[in-house]
């Protein structure tokens, strides 16, 4: 394949370049932004890719303990629920005998098929529908993988649901997400950065689920789970606050006028430096993930 060329987007498990990839629920074909002061502040809802490996490249850095726990073998037909950029995906590809993904981003899906992988549009919660088209084939894949894509998608149970319906009997679906208390410093920053310029709170747009809340959707879903944990890791951000609310914040500031969104955007930063921001000027985020292994029943 040369350089910039498409990879095939066939999803049939007789496609020898069966790559692909998925990841996030916010998605508008194209992205608009607003530039004022440092903050660049998104205001149609996308995933750009290069703004999204400039702020919060440790993503899928940080996903390669979910992928030891997958341990996917070389025989394996794999599926990569939340691929994004596609560069944790390709190293899955390297470890399992062939792997799909899907990704409700067009411009991370474009990204993922630049690094040479087969990628196509599907929308998370949107599986079924996807089998049912023929996109996607039912009881086909030995595994699932996600990594921080499920707590873009509250439809949980939907998500459960199609993932049930691809896996054959005996398939894994591991992955890692936002767990409860996941940023937390950060949402209440942005909650309180509304009210103090006269907005009312944004509704929360993330499902950051405690192990048992999840562990029960798993099991009502048709699946014998194997290991969940709620764990803390504090991360990095290579451009702070700043560059955070950057890449995730439209679901708080995407409703306001461009001045309003950029004065609450710099208010919430300053909110957050007290704790987030040490004396090196190095910032830390309060993140908490869920980590899960599942067998289906």
């Amino acid at each position: 394949m040369t350089t910039g060329e498409r990879a095939s987007t066939s999803t049939s498990p007789d496609n020898p370049d069966f790559h692909l990839c998925a990841r996030h629920t916010h998605v508008h074909a194209r992205a608009r932004s607003r530039v004022r002061g440092s903050i660049v502040v998104m205001t149609s809802y996308d995933w750009n890719a290069q703004t999204y490996a400039e702020n919060v490249g440790f993503v899928p850095e940080l996903g390669r303990t979910v992928l030891d726990l997958l341990d996917p073998q070389g025989h394996e037909l794999v599926l990569d629920l939340g691929c994004g950029d596609g560069v944790l995906t390709a190293e899955l590809a390297s470890r399992a005998g062939r792997v799909h993904g899907i990704d409700a981003s067009p411009d991370m899906v474009a990204a993922a098929q630049d690094r040479g992988l087969d990628a196509q549009v599907v929308h998370g919660a949107k599986i079924a529908e996807a089998i049912t088209e023929g996109r996607l084939v039912a009881g086909s894949f030995d595994a699932v993988f996600t990594n921080a894509a499920l707590h873009w998608i509250p439809a949980a149970q939907d998500v459960i649901a199609g993932v049930h319906q691809l896996l054959k009997p005996g398939g894994r679906f591991v992955g890692e997400f936002g767990g409860h208390g996941n940023v937390a410093s950060l949402s209440i920053a942005l909650h309180a950065a509304r009210r103090l310029h006269g907005v009312e709170p944004a509704a929360h747009p993330w499902f950051f689920p405690t192990a048992a809340e999840y562990e029960e959707l798993l099991r009502a879903g048709g699946f014998d789970v194997r290991l969940i944990e709620i764990h803390h890791r504090p991360t990095p951000l290579p451009t702070g606050a700043a560059g955070w609310i950057e890449t995730f914040g439209d679901p708080f500031l995407g409703d306001l006028d461009a001045d309003t969104a950029q004065a609450v955007a710099a208010t919430a930063v300053e909110l957050v430096e007290v704790s987030m921001r040490d004396s090196h000027g190095n910032w830390t985020a309060d993140y908490v993930r869920l980590r899960f292994a599942a067998v289906r029943i």
